[in-house]
């Protein structure tokens, strides 16, 4: 039996098979297409305004900028902001009419951002609610680069006194061929108030310590040079806007080492209980000499932070400011704030030889420390 297919279905068979691949190719052609010619996309002009001061009837500078979605080579030659009118009497803004006072500046610009070539020689002129910057010749803008510039606040733009959303403008950058402008729209807005007051308080602090509360003099020479206890720091920090004082106030009349046991004392002179000259002084003859004399008193050096140190008491090795049991008196300050300012406290004492033996000689001094804010 002769099965042989008719050759008109044969060629009708082979028509359809090279369609079908045909088809296949065309399909994976269309596929593979994007990965060998990727699809670029035309990037949009982007901006915006901003001004300054949002606070309605409030007087304010600004900035402009703009990103271009193409390369304009030596055709930009003039930039026009128009600004919202509102209702035209309490919304939107009011424009200074010189145009002198629009001039561009391009310092403390946006991060990121690029000084709009030209502008700062551009001459502005206001028209209405127009502003337009002419170039003093065609500058050159670059895609996808952002340019900026300033315009000043003072005599320029004031918004008016009722508080408005959607104030809208725009920004053209206008090129030798109109149909390549680079145009963008912008909004913005007044609030009742643009400044929020931020506010702190600092509280006061005061700390003051002594490294000892003892100060033993041991046994007393009764000539040459006196003895004098181990040095005791004073310490003061504080955050007082004045600084800081000192004080000291002793218990025995007479700057006087006194024994219980005797009734005897020691102080300037020898001569105790009358004790010739040793009564505290406002002045810097408070101070003495105890080299080969009886006498017992106190001597404060400065330390760390350099405080000033009281007349009555700037003594040395050798030398005592008699003490005051009547009243506190200032040993030493220091006129601002302080951080771990010190002062060393040194007593001394040298004895008479008509002073009585004994091993109860003593007397109490009160420190007091104080900020002065």
């Amino acid at each position: 039996m002769n099965l042989a297919v008719p050759n008109k279905f044969k060629n009708k068979i082979d028509r359809e098979k090279t369609l079908r691949v045909l088809g296949a190719i065309i399909l994976t052609l269309g596929l593979l297409e994007p990965l060998f010619y990727p699809t670029v996309a035309n990037a949009a002009v982007t901006g915006y305004l901003r001004i300054d001061r949002m606070k309605a009837g409030q007087a304010t500078a600004g900035t402009v900028c703009m990103t271009p979605n193409a390369t304009h080579t030596t055709s930009n030659n003039t930039v026009t902001v128009s600004f919202s009118n509102g209702d035209a009497s309490t919304t939107g803004f009011t424009l200074g009419a010189t145009g002198s006072s629009w001039t561009a500046t391009t310092t403390n610009l946006p991060t990121g951002s690029t000084a709009w070539p030209g502008i700062t020689a551009a001459t502005p002129t206001v028209s209405g609610q127009t502003v337009t910057y002419t170039m003093a010749s065609s500058q050159t803008l670059t895609a996808a680069t952002q340019y900026c510039f300033n315009f000043p606040g003072t005599s320029t733009l004031t918004s008016r006194s009722t508080a408005a959303s959607n104030l809208t403008g725009t920004i053209v950058a206008t090129d030798t061929t109109p149909a390549n402008n680079e145009t963008v729209s912008y909004a913005t807005a007044t609030i009742s108030n643009d400044q929020i007051v931020v506010s702190a308080t600092v509280p006061s602090t005061f700390s003051f310590s002594l490294s000892a509360f003892t100060a033993a003099l041991g046994s007393l020479p009764t000539t040459g040079a006196p003895n004098t206890a181990t040095a005791i720091t004073a310490t003061v920090s504080t955050n007082a806007q004045n600084g800081w004082l000192a004080w000291a106030k002793n218990a025995n009349a007479n700057s006087a080492l006194t024994s219980a046991s005797t009734s005897d004392g020691i102080c300037f002179g020898g001569n105790y209980p009358t004790c010739t000259g040793a009564a505290y002084q406002a002045t810097s003859a408070n101070v003495h000499s105890f080299s080969s004399a009886a006498g017992y008193g106190l001597s404060v050096a400065a330390g760390s932070g350099t405080p000033t140190v009281a007349a009555e008491y700037a003594g040395s090795a050798t030398t005592f400011g008699s003490l005051d049991s009547t009243k506190f008196e200032q040993l030493a300050s220091k006129n601002a704030p302080a951080s771990s300012n010190t002062f060393t406290l040194t007593f001394g004492a040298e004895a008479s030889p008509t002073n009585k033996a004994a091993t109860d000689y003593t007397d109490t001094v009160t420190i007091s420390a104080a900020g002065q804010f």
